[in-house]
Formats: C-alpha cells, structure tokens, sequence
C-alpha cells in the first residue's frame, strides 16, 4: 500500500512537471510579437495590425494564467498526496527518519512549483508592460497620424488660394479681351451695314439712271414725231424736262448720300484699324512686360543659384541645370529617410538667409515662388519602412526642406514642395544622380 502511494505521489509530479515544461516552453514565445509589433511601429501600420498584435498578447496571457491555474491544482494535489502519504507513513508504523527524509523530498517539489509559478506571474507582468507600451505607441501614430492629415490640409488650403488668385486674373485678362472683341465685332457690324446701305443706294442710282435714259429717249421721239401737234410736243417736252430736273435733283442727292456713306465707311476703317492696333500695342506691351519680369527673375535666380553654389560647396554632384539647382540626396537625408541631417539643417539655414535676401530685392509685382522638388530612383523601398512607395518618400522629403525653410523665416507663400517619387530620372543606368532634390525659382 506505501508503494502504491509513492508511486502516485511520484506519478503526480511528473505530470505537474511536464506541463510546468510546456507552459514555459510555450511561453519563449510571447517576446515575437513585441518584437514584431516594435518593427510594424517602425514602419507605417494599420489599426487592424495592431489590434491582431493585442489579441495575440492577450491570448498569451489567458494561456499564462491557465498554466498558472493547472499548476496550482497541482500544488493541491501534491498537497493532498502529502497527507496521504504521512497517513499511510503513520499506518505502517515507518521510521522517523524515512518519513522526514520523504518530507524533505516533497518539499522540495513544492517549492520548484512555486518558483514556477512565480515565473509564470513574472512573464504576465512582462507581457501586460508590453500591451501597456503597444497600446501607448498606437496613441503615438494616431496623434502622428492627425498632425500629417492637418498639414495636408494646410497646404491644400494654401494652394486652392493661390489657384483662385490667378484664376481671378485670368477672369480679369479675359474680360477685357471680350470687352475688346466686343468693341470691334460692333465696328465690324456697323461697316457691314454701312456697306448695304452704300449698295442699296448704288442700285437705287442706277435705277435712276435708267430713268433718265428712258426719259431722254421720250424726248428724242418727241422731237422726230413731225406729225404731233405744237402743243402736246411742248407740254411733252416740258414734262420731260421737268421729269429730267427731277431725277437730275434725285441724282445729285444719292450722289451726295454716297458721298456721305463713303466717308463714313473710311471713317470705320479708320477706327477699326485704330483699334486693331491698339489691341496689337497692348499685347506687345504685355509681352515686353512678362518678358522684363522673366528676364529680371532669371537676374535674381542666378544670384540665387550663385550664392547656393557657395554655401554647398564645389562638390561635382551639385548642378544647375536650366532652370534649377540639383543636389545629391545624400546631402540631406539618410536612406529611406525623410528627416533632415544636423549638417543639412545648417547648410539650409545659410541657403535661408540667402534667399530671404534675395526675396528682399525681388520688386512686389512679380510673382515667384521656390520651388522645392524630391526625386528618388526605382529601387523598392525596403521591407518594414515608414513609407510605402518612392513617391511618398520624395514628397515627405520635400516637405521637411521647406518647413525647415519655413521655421527659418522664410515667408511659407513663396514656397511649394512637390514629390515626383522615381518618376523624372535624369540617369536611366546610373541611379545615384536620381536621389536628388531640386530648387527652382519660377513665376507664381
């Protein structure tokens, strides 16, 4: 009968073992997901990965604390095994010293439980710290993500007012083109009345012309008519005359008519043509005027790109081209990064001095701005970064050059950025000169 107790006793604790053993080996584990949820962090997440990643947390610690609860039974039956086995010590009469020796053995048992319990509560505590801090950086992205969409909107806003001032223009240049158009279409329309007028008139004379030759052929038949009498013939021919006199008076009156339509049809051409040149002397002024601004912004433009040069360097890898200022990436940011050196961050400093200096030369009628323009090349960004494409990346690089320019004074209306991602490569086989960011001073 002692034998058969030993032996469950025995029994007992090597199932209460084994399960400790899987419980702590399915424990190791729990540190994956942190580890994984801190490289998603570093990345750009998704609520929903992050609600599987406290699931997952959460389910190990239900597992923790079944464990837990599995090993506390199994404290209990050691327990009850122990009363047992000292009732059955005490029925057959054992040794003092066998009984105290078995005793020991158990307690020693007991006490390897205990610490693994006290493992098992350890790991809970480790794995509630981290739901804790998982939960913590969600706060952080949703915060993060909040200041991102409202310097979305900032800029939105600021470029719809910009693209409203110059459609606003465009209605004023337009008006008074139509107002010109106008004008001359109604010069046009009273020359083309005028000229009907003049060919109603010209047929109305040549009316009268016939008239008269029929009149005239009267007379003549008047005269060789020896057999009429005296008196018809005279009272014809005075008929005649008389109906010559008329249309003689008739003649002259169209004929001053003509003369009158005539000169005011050369009087419309006249203004016409004025206004036709007129119109050609606006457009050529307005063509010398925006010609003279681009002219006196390309002057500032390559003081500016002059002053660039000496602040950056004679590094080969800095350019002008055209109309812009290209610089290596590497300048600024590190790889797959949109934060700004402590070095890029001084040198763009000395770059805004320099144009708000420039700025202050500029005259107020012409408009500018600085554009800051992020390239990148065509390679994948790597798995687990912030960004998920090239084009998001040049963009946030952007971004960061003209709010740093901001921050150092520069007034934020002659600023714009844009990303083009690996879109405009200037290398199609060496891809080092396409990580670039580029300044180019252009009209508003």
């Amino acid at each position: 009968m002692a034998k058969t107790g030993v032996l469950a006793l025995a029994c007992g604790l090597s199932v209460c073992l084994a399960d400790g053993t899987l419980a702590q080996e399915g424990s190791e584990p729990a540190a994956a997901p942190a580890t994984a949820g801190e490289n998603a962090l570093e990345g750009q997440v998704s609520s929903e990965d992050i609600d599987a990643l406290i699931q997952r947390v959460e389910e190990q610690i239900q597992r923790m604390n079944a464990a837990s609860s599995e090993r506390d039974n199994a404290l209990e039956f050691l327990k009850e095994q122990i009363d047992k086995a000292t009732s059955q010590i005490t029925a057959k009469e054992e040794t003092e010293e066998a009984l105290r020796q078995k005793t020991i053995e158990l307690g020693s048992e007991i006490e390897i439980l205990s610490q693994d319990r006290s493992s098992l509560s350890d790991q809970a505590e480790t794995q509630e710290a981290t739901l804790a801090r998982l939960t913590d950086e969600v706060a952080k992205l949703t915060t993060k993500i909040a200041e991102l969409e409202l310097l979305r909107q900032d800029e939105q806003a600021q470029w719809t007012a910009q693209l409203q001032a110059e459609q606003a223009a465009l209605a004023q240049a337009q008006t008074a083109l139509t107002a010109n158009q106008t004008d001359l279409s109604e010069a046009q329309n009273a020359r083309a009345a005028e000229q009907a007028e003049l060919i109603e008139l010209r047929t109305q004379l040549a009316a009268r012309e016939t008239a008269l030759q029929q009149a005239q052929s009267t007379i003549a038949g008047l005269r060789q008519s020896a057999s009429v009498q005296v008196s018809e013939r005279d009272q014809a021919l005075q008929t005649a005359n008389s109906q010559i006199d008329e249309l003689t008076q008739q003649v002259s009156v169209l004929v001053q008519k003509l003369t009158s339509v005539q000169a005011a049809l050369s009087l419309s051409e006249t203004t016409i043509n004025e206004q036709s040149g007129t119109i050609s002397e606006l457009n050529e002024q307005l063509t010398v005027a925006l010609q003279a601004q681009v002219e006196e912004l390309e002057q500032y433009r390559s003081d500016f790109f002059g002053q660039l040069r000496k602040i950056l360097g004679s590094s080969q890898d800095i350019k002008v081209v055209g109309d812009r200022f290209v610089l290596p990436a590497s300048l600024f940011f590190a790889s797959g990064s949109s934060l700004l050196s402590p070095q890029a961050q001084q040198q763009l400093g000395q770059v805004a001095s320099q144009l708000s200096a420039i700025t202050a030369k500029i005259p107020s009628d012409i408009h500018w701005i600085l554009r800051v323009d992020g390239h990148t090349d065509n390679e994948p960004l790597k798995e687990g970064s912030f960004f998920q494409s090239n084009w998001e990346l040049s963009s946030a690089r952007a971004i960061s050059v003209v709010k740093f320019l901001i921050e150092a004074g520069v007034d934020p209306a002659r600023l714009a950025a844009t990303g083009f991602g690996e879109f405009q490569p200037i290398d199609p086989i060496n891809k080092a000169p396409n990580r670039r960011i580029e300044f180019k001073l252009t009209e508003g």
